[in-house]
Order: structure tokens, then C-alpha cells, then sequence
């Protein structure tokens, strides 16, 4: 059984990175190191930063993953083997404001489960809250369950898709000028598949993840959700990253808008 590692960003362009409270969904496939590792692992991210004087500034924020999973039988040397069954919990939550003026309060919380019941075909369950003053969003609630596929699994690319009913209820901030419906549930099809391209023995890994969110009585409403990510290992313990999201919703709250766009830099240190 593997303990869990404990990981400090240093330099970031953002302050959460992997996942955020903004998105449709969180992505439960973010790149990690630790993919294929037995047992128990984890990363804990956290930051501060607090001015005073001729600017006002507080912004606070932390971000935690725990996950849990058993493999296949496979050889020792075998850098990709078969998972039995992961369960995956991550949490997310950040405050900031500029003089008295608060411009970000968000927060999530995400658990999942996958049972393999065949090395290459298995189930998923998965539970979701979600919080983001900015896109006027009170509470968003989801749960869903669905089937996972390991479509391809070589040494160099791995290549997997997922598809699942989502059950969502929102509640969303309301205003005379934009007279939206204060709460809403859908019934939505939740479907996913992600890329892993690893390099030059593992020193370099690529990954590329898509969600796409329809409601089964209305495919014009739906959420797209895309990810890239690229992480480049320097030294043993230093690595540098990139993580480029996009997050398009078709039907957003009045006053805000479609797409965001996010693309951040790291620099990793990581305490083994």
C-alpha cells in the first residue's frame, strides 16, 4: 500500500490547476503521475497571498484529491496494467477579493466510483456539488451512473471512454433583469473519452480530455468541457506543466457568457 504524497506548487499562473469549479463537470481523468499505482495516494494543494496599503488583496484557496484502487494481476515490469476497481474523491474551494470587492468564490466537491468487471469494460458511479458565484450559480447537484471502456492500452497511448445518465439539479441567483428559472433538473447524457501519450521513458506526458453534456429532451442545450495537459519531469523531484481548459455551455444564466477560456503554467515540486 502506497501513503499519500504531498505536492507544493511553486510559481503557478493560477492557483488550482487540475480542476476547477467553474467547469460542467470535473475531470475525474486529470493527469496524474501516480495513475497506475496500488493502494492509496493523494495530493494536497494550498495557497495564501494577502496585501494591505495602496491595494486591498486576499485570495485563498486549497484543492485535495484521495483516490484508492486495486489493479489486475500483472507482471512487475508491466508499466501499464489493468485497474480493478478506483474509488476517487476531489475537492476544490477558492475566495478572492481586491479592495472589499470579492471577484472569485467558487467551490466543489467530486467522488467516483469504477468497478472493472472485465479488464477492459466496467461501471461507474459518481456524485457531484458544485458552487461558483460568478456564473450566478447557487448550487449545482448531480449524480449519475454509466459504463467505461479501455479502448486502447499500449506502452506509449492509452485511450479510454466513458458514457453515463446524469441526473442535475441547479439553482442559480436570480435578478429582475435577468429573469431566469430560479431552479432547474435535467436529465443529461454525459459522455467522455481521454488521450495519454507518454514520451521519452516517461519524462514527458501528454494527455488530452472531452466531455460533452446533451439533455436527452433537448441536444441544443448542452455543455462541452475540454482539456489538455502537458507535464515535463526536470529532476527527480522538479517537474514543469501546462494546462490549457476550454468550458462551453450552450444555455448559461443571462449576463453570462458561453465559453472560458483558462491556460496555466507550473512549476511542481513534489516530496516523496
Amino acid at each position: 500500500m502506497r501513503l499519500p504524497r504531498l505536492a507544493t506548487l511553486i510559481g503557478v499562473a493560477g492557483l488550482l490547476t487540475t480542476t476547477d469549479a467553474a467547469a460542467q463537470t470535473v475531470n475525474a481523468e486529470a493527469l496524474r503521475r501516480t495513475q497506475f499505482d496500488d493502494g492509496w495516494s493523494g495530493d494536497i494543494t494550498g495557497a495564501f497571498s494577502f496585501w494591505r496599503g495602496n491595494v486591498d488583496y486576499l485570495d485563498v484557496g486549497a484543492a485535495g484529491s484521495l483516490q484508492y484502487q486495486t489493479l489486475y494481476p500483472h507482471d512487475e515490469d508491466d508499466p501499464v496494467p489493468y485497474v480493478r476497481q478506483r474509488a476517487y474523491l476531489a475537492s476544490n474551494g477558492r475566495f478572492a477579493e481586491r479592495n472589499a470587492s470579492t471577484f472569485l468564490s467558487n467551490a466543489f466537491a467530486h467522488a467516483r466510483w469504477t468497478g472493472m468487471w472485465h479488464p477492459v469494460i466496467g461501471t461507474e458511479l459518481f456524485a457531484q456539488y458544485q458552487y461558483n458565484e460568478f456564473l450566478r450559480l447557487n448550487r449545482r447537484i448531480l449524480t449519475g451512473a454509466g459504463a467505461r471502456v479501455e479502448a486502447l492500452r499500449l506502452p506509449e497511448v492509452l485511450a479510454s471512454f466513458g458514457t453515463s445518465y446524469m441526473l442535475e439539479s441547479e439553482r442559480i441567483d436570480t435578478e429582475a433583469a435577468f429573469p431566469d428559472d430560479p431552479e432547474t433538473i435535467a436529465h443529461r447524457w454525459s459522455s467522455y473519452g481521454v488521450m495519454r501519450s507518454t514520451l521519452f521513458d516517461d519524462r514527458l506526458i501528454l494527455q488530452a480530455t472531452i466531455y460533452y453534456q446533451p439533455r436527452f429532451d433537448d441536444f441544443s442545450d448542452h455543455r462541452v468541457f475540454t482539456q489538455f495537459e502537458g507535464e515535463a519531469t526536470i529532476t527527480e523531484i522538479l517537474s514543469v506543466g501546462v494546462n490549457v481548459m476550454q468550458m462551453y455551455d450552450s444555455r448559461p444564466p443571462n449576463d453570462v457568457t458561453r465559453l472560458d477560456l483558462r491556460m496555466t503554467n507550473t512549476v511542481k515540486l513534489t516530496l516523496k
